[in-house]
């Protein structure tokens, strides 16, 4: 939290960090400059911050297509009280919760019966800016290794079943 000092009064500056995202191919595994003469199908990219790559690959592997990942950190007030949220919107809407229970803070998003993100949501007391950063990598590796806990075969199956 920045703090200016005027007629020693404390005037704080509220904290907003929003992820930078940028088209990644989830075919090629690379970062895509130039959506013209990139050859993949467009519904193979998503936007994405830098830190949201391991997920958005797992995810892909599990035959769930994001089309966002992104995080937030925010602060308001006088206090260090930090939102942190991260959100997934994915591209073809789940009509179960195909990931089974979610780590702790996870939430399927449903709306008119089906899936359509994952969230995760903290708000903490006394956090800095940079130690609510550290909390989103550490959120995103927690889930990263959650991911890497499923069953691709069983989960692809799973959506192929339930889908329209």
């Amino acid at each position: 939290m920045e703090v200016l000092k005027v007629n020693e009064k404390d005037i704080y500056f509220p904290y907003i960090k929003v992820s930078q995202q940028k088209d990644y191919c989830m075919i090629c595994r690379k970062w895509v400059n130039d959506g013209v003469n990139h050859k993949c199908p467009i519904r193979h990219r998503a936007l994405i911050d830098n830190n949201m790559v391991g997920i958005v690959d797992r995810l892909y592997n599990l035959g769930i297509v994001p089309m966002i990942a992104m995080f937030n950190l925010d602060s308001t007030g006088k206090t260090s009280d930090f939102n942190v949220s991260i959100f997934i919107d994915i591209r073809e809407h789940l009509r179960c919760e195909v990931l089974g229970d979610l780590p702790a803070g996870w939430l399927y998003c449903w709306k008119e019966g089906v899936i359509h993100g994952l969230e995760y949501t903290d708000c903490r007391d006394n956090l800095d800016a940079e130690s609510a950063e550290e909390q989103v990598n550490a959120v995103v590796k927690e889930f990263e290794v959650f991911l890497d806990n499923k069953d691709s075969a069983a989960t692809k199956a799973l959506t192929l079943l339930t889908s329209y």
